[in-house]
């Protein structure tokens, strides 16, 4: 039995008094249900069946969102090793809500840096407002995301960033356990695109040059006709550009990037 969670079943009284909207008022129909879950997931923790304790919390919050639902159903989450959802919900209970005692509030915290510990941390800046944001196809926000990072699961993740009016940014980023990714992209507006033997024209002076050097400083990528060159940018963060290569494709998009240890 986790001291862990926040609802005991000798307390279960007063932690679903959030069930009744007002003094007097019959709950509705779907309150009864909210709150027949969350007893059900109490006795799932109280037997040690976490994964039980999950589901049933995660029902109780879609019928009634209450964060004591949400902190028990972060640490449920994180007890059967669904790191992704553990850190969304721990997050959303930790920042966005003042519930629970002190000592409620600091293992919650505590539980949140371990599923951090498991996963990837995005910190997106883009210089567009508005521009919708996807991590293998999931929407995560629309910027801008502001200091919170977006959590993703470690490994090769697909970064796409699009708005109206500009060109897509598309990128497969590796992201490492317990690691930040720090991004900051600058959109290209979208126009006609240039011909090819308009494009070849104006790199003939120093198309050969680039291409000889590709191995020291970047790499030519022939597929998408653009290059990714390594730059200094302000502050000693390095990252990366790309440049219109023989087949006239213009860059997506300006990246930044960096990664440090949390």
């Amino acid at each position: 039995m986790g001291r862990s969670f926040l609802c005991r079943s000798s307390g279960c009284v007063l932690a679903l008094l959030w069930a009744c909207p007002a003094w007097g008022e019959p709950p509705s129909e779907a309150i009864k249900m909210a709150r027949k879950r969350f007893q059900e997931g109490v006795a799932a923790i109280d037997a040690g069946n976490y994964e039980a304790a999950r589901v049933a919390f995660q029902q109780a919050y879609t019928l009634k969102p209450h964060p004591s639902v949400l902190r028990n159903l972060g640490q449920a989450e994180l007890k059967v090793g669904h790191y992704l959802e553990a850190a969304r919900h721990l997050a959303i209970f930790v920042r966005d809500t003042t519930f629970g005692a002190p000592g409620d509030r600091e293992s919650a915290q505590k539980a949140l840096a371990e599923a951090e510990a498991k996963i990837g941390k995005l910190v997106l800046e883009v210089d567009v407002s508005g521009a919708n944001v996807t991590v293998d196809g999931e929407t995560v926000g629309r910027s801008p995301l502001g200091p919170d990072p977006v959590y993703v699961e470690s490994g090769q993740r697909i970064v796409r960033i699009e708005k109206e009016g500009y060109e897509s940014y598309e990128w497969a980023q590796g992201f490492e356990a317990g690691r930040t990714t720090q991004m900051r992209i600058v959109l290209r507006g979208a126009g006609p695109r240039p011909t090819q033997a308009a494009s070849v024209s104006r790199l003939n002076g120093s198309l050969a040059a680039s291409t000889a050097d590709a191995g020291r400083h970047g790499r030519t990528d022939g597929r998408l006709g653009w290059r990714m060159d390594r730059l200094r940018a302000p502050g000693g963060v390095v990252g990366e550009r790309g440049r219109r290569s023989e087949s006239g494709a213009r860059p997506r998009a300006r990246v930044h990037r960096r990664e440090r240890h949390l």
